[in-house]
Formats: C-alpha cells, sequence, structure tokens
C-alpha cells in the first residue's frame, strides 16, 4: 500500500487494528457490560422521560449485541471520532475554506436534522459514545 501519495495530495488516513488474541469472550461480554451500564448510571428522575427511555434502550440494545459486532461497532466509533477530530484540525490549518459550511446529514432540512427517530444513526451511537469516554479502554485479556 502507497500511503506516501497521500502525503502530496493533501489525504488524511485514519485506521485502527486490534489482536482479538489477546482478548476473552468473556472479557469482551464484561466490557460490553460496562459499557452498556455506563449509559444509564447517572441518569435520574430528573431527565426527560423520553431520553431516560432512549438511553435505556440503546443500553438494553448495546448489551445484547454479540461481541464481534460490538468490537467491529466500537472500533468503527472510535475510528470516526478520531477521523473527525483529526481532519478538522487538519483542514482547518490546512484549507480551512473546506470547513466553511458543515452539515452531519446533508439533504434534511435543519429542523429534522436532530430530531430522535426509531432508527440508530451512527451521529447517535457516537454522541453515546462520546457519554461514556470516561468507562474506559478495551483492556488485554
Amino acid at each position: 500500500m502507497r500511503i506516501n501519495i497521500l502525503n502530496s495530495n493533501d489525504v488524511v488516513l485514519e485506521f485502527l487494528a486490534i489482536d482479538m488474541a489477546w482478548h476473552t469472550n468473556s472479557g469482551l461480554t464484561e466490557f460490553k457490560h460496562h459499557q452498556a451500564h455506563k449509559l444509564v448510571e447517572s441518569l435520574t428522575a430528573e431527565h426527560q422521560p423520553t431520553l431516560v427511555a432512549e438511553m435505556k434502550e440503546l443500553s438494553q440494545l448495546l448489551d445484547g449485541t454479540p461481541n464481534q459486532l460490538f468490537v467491529q461497532a466500537f472500533l468503527t466509533m472510535e475510528l470516526v471520532d478520531r477521523a473527525v477530530q483529526t481532519a478538522t484540525l487538519y483542514y482547518s490549518q490546512r484549507i480551512p475554506e473546506e470547513l466553511g459550511q458543515f452539515d452531519w446529514l446533508p439533504g434534511q432540512p435543519r429542523a429534522q436534522r436532530f430530531q430522535p427517530s426509531s432508527g440508530r444513526r451512527a451521529a447517535d451511537l457516537l454522541g453515546s459514545r462520546r457519554q461514556v469516554a470516561g468507562a474506559g479502554k478495551l483492556a488485554r485479556g
């Protein structure tokens, strides 16, 4: 793979890899349960009921996800998070006009962009991932 060519074309490359031989199924399950619990552990009766219900639903969805899919989704969200941070900084310094107007959901009227929906968007999960960022990283074993 010729990564060198990317340098001359103002391209940002981010990738993640995981060695699954370092992780046991029980360790992954424990980490997944911990992440799911972190989504709801600080919710109280003072929170809006629809938020509480959606976060509990998301927590249950996460907890019931097969480990292989959980790891894939977890790493994908980590990669998207890193890529957005890196690209924003990179392009704001190298080509600032590229960031003049930015829409997460192009093609939708602005009023509909942040409305809750029954389907889960990557942006919803990425936002949830940011909430549990302090929950830790996937450790060996």
